[in-house]
């Protein structure tokens, strides 16, 4: 480290100390820029702000001992510079380099051979700060503290016996936390006689050291350090003028060394602005998977219950359950039912809808304005988003049950129903209307779902409609014939320019009526509506004017659209 027998006794001989005004943080970082040594006027700085008895600068190298090397190149750590208060500051910068390495205290190994020639980190809290270079700057500049272990007696050569009878904390602007793997080196210990000391990394350059740190309000009578805010503040001063500091002497750099510099920053820049493009995206992708598989975030698990008027609401579930059920074995059922739940959620988040709930073979969706990743839309779009939703889950059910779906590769569900002579069918029931939304459930399970008129609405429509239908309301089907897609309605426009890409016209309208794309899509007649034939009713739900909507053309079925 830095030493304190360069003359001996003149720490005890020299009394008078020149008594120099040194800047505050905020003054030397506005200066730092003009000083022509600058990391000499850090130096400098750093020994006032703790009033230590030696202080030494350490560039990192390698055997070429050439400065502006990449950290990772770093196998040692050269002493730069010595400095002191008063008289003896003098006899150091003067002399002390030199007296260092007449001493082989410089350079600082940062790796040395054991018996069996395998290459071992070195003992060092130094060589230590320089290995571990890139976690000690990654989350900003941090900072070791060694002192003594308390109860540990000198050995009578004046130094310390072992070197893990230092204690080491390190600081990173947050707080303190000990380091049980550091050892000191017993060489330099034994060497200069520290009650304590302090290194703080500098980056691209190497580290700044404090040799035995005084003063009351930091510094007990024991040599330890007093870990409170008075330390907290100095420490962080310190770490604010290395941060200025690091960035001018950067700027000095010149020639070869300057385009390498350059050059490494650059490239490491471009990697840190990839890994957190791809990171966004990421992180953009899970959310919107959460969304659409019904997952909530803290936030939404606190939010006040809030009433909507205009949600959009629909079910979906497999006919003839309990037929399936009996008929397969459990294994089987649940594979056969996860597939279409699968298929479900990955639909939703397709067309920017959420998975409410699952409650057995039904899943429930809504498209609120409470949920939208993007601007609101209105009562149109979100009717258009969850038809497309419900048809794409259907269809893919459909192919699932023929073999032609992804998820089931192997073709294992046709197996299982042509086996068990079973077919495989689900369908649908949308609203529009008034729900209240917020939170639901016990303390240690709660989950973020809608209640209300328009969601028992929806569920009755499924429960009285038709395999493979959607079943509404009148008045919604009357909806979705005027409704137009267009840029304004980006999820559903995107969708049919990409399902329609190979139809002739398709893609250069600008806008397009709604009823005209799904028509088109599923390949349907002109008046693919028809209303029900008989009333809806189902518990307390009755109704008379209802509308079923096809979600594919089935052989055989005619379809009519009256009043519509």
């Amino acid at each position: 480290m830095i030493f304190s027998r360069l003359v001996p006794g003149l720490r005890d001989s020299i009394r008078f100390r020149l008594r120099i005004r040194r800047p505050g943080t905020t003054e030397f970082s506005r200066q730092i820029d003009r000083k022509r040594n600058v990391l000499a006027a850090l130096l400098s700085h750093a020994l006032g702000l703790f009033n230590a008895c030696q202080a030494g600068l350490v560039f990192g190298t390698d055997e070429s001992c050439e400065r502006f090397l990449p950290p990772a190149q770093w196998d040692r750590g050269v002493i730069d510079r010595l400095d002191g208060p008063g008289m003896a500051g003098t006899v150091y910068r003067i002399i002390g380099r030199a007296f260092i390495k007449q001493l082989n205290l410089s350079p600082i190994r940062l790796f040395e051979r054991n018996a069996l020639g395998e290459l071992i980190p070195a003992d060092g809290i130094t060589a230590y700060a320089l290995r571990h270079h890139k976690a000690f700057y990654d989350q900003g500049v941090k900072i070791l503290l060694a002192e003594k272990a308390p109860g540990q007696l000198p050995d009578p050569s004046g130094g310390i016996c072992a070197g893990n009878l230092f204690r080491v904390f390190t600081y990173d602007g947050q707080g303190f936390a000990r380091l049980t793997d550091v050892r000191a080196n017993v060489a330099i210990v034994d060497r200069f006689r520290a009650k304590n000391f302090m290194t703080a990394y500098i980056p691209d350059y190497g580290a700044v050291i404090l040799n035995t740190v005084q003063g009351e309000d930091i510094v007990g009578p024991d040599g330890c350090f007093v870990y409170d805010a008075a330390l907290t503040v100095r420490l962080d001063h310190l770490i604010t003028a290395i941060e200025a500091a690091s960035l001018v002497y950067l700027a000095k750099a010149r020639g070869r060394a300057a385009m390498k510099l350059i050059l490494r920053k650059e490239t490491r820049l471009r990697q840190t602005a990839v890994r957190l493009v791809e990171k966004e995206a990421m992180l953009k992708e899970q959310e919107a998977h959460l969304l659409a598989v019904g997952g909530v975030s803290a936030a939404q698990l606190a939010m006040a219950p809030t009433a909507v008027y205009d949600g959009v609401f629909a079910f979906i579930d497999m006919a003839g359950s309990v037929s399936v059920s009996r008929k397969l074995p459990p294994r089987a059922y649940f594979f056969l039912l996860n597939l279409c739940h699968e298929i479900a959620a990955e639909n939703a988040r397709t067309f920017g809808c959420r998975v409410d709930n699952i409650i057995g073979d039904a899943v429930f969706f809504e498209n609120l304005h409470l949920f939208d990743a993007g601007a609101a839309q209105g009562p149109e779009a979100r009717l258009m988003r969850m038809t497309c939703l419900l048809a794409a889950i259907l269809g893919n059910i459909r192919d699932l049950a023929h073999g032609r779906h992804p998820l089931d590769r192997e073709q294992k569900a046709r197996q299982l129903l042509r086996d068990h002579g079973l077919s495989l069918g689900f369908r649908a029931g949308m609203s529009l209307g008034n729900a209240l939304v917020g939170p639901l459930g016990s303390c240690s399970r709660r989950i973020v779902t809608a209640i209300g008129e328009a969601v028992d609405q929806a569920s009755r429509l499924e429960s009285t409609g038709q395999i493979n239908h959607i079943h509404v309301m009148a008045p919604v089907a009357g909806l979705l014939r005027e409704a137009w897609v267009s840029k304004d309605t980006p999820v559903v426009f995107e969708f049919a320019r990409r399902v329609l890409a190979d139809r002739p016209g398709w893609k250069a309208q600008p806008d397009f009526s709604f009823f005209a794309f799904y028509r088109t899509w599923q390949g349907l007649d002109r008046k693919f509506v028809r209303k029900a034939q008989d009333p809806a009713c189902y518990k307390e739900f009755s109704d008379t004017d209802t509308c079923l909507i096809p979600c594919f053309k089935e052989p055989g079925l005619a379809y009519a659209c009256p009043g519509i």
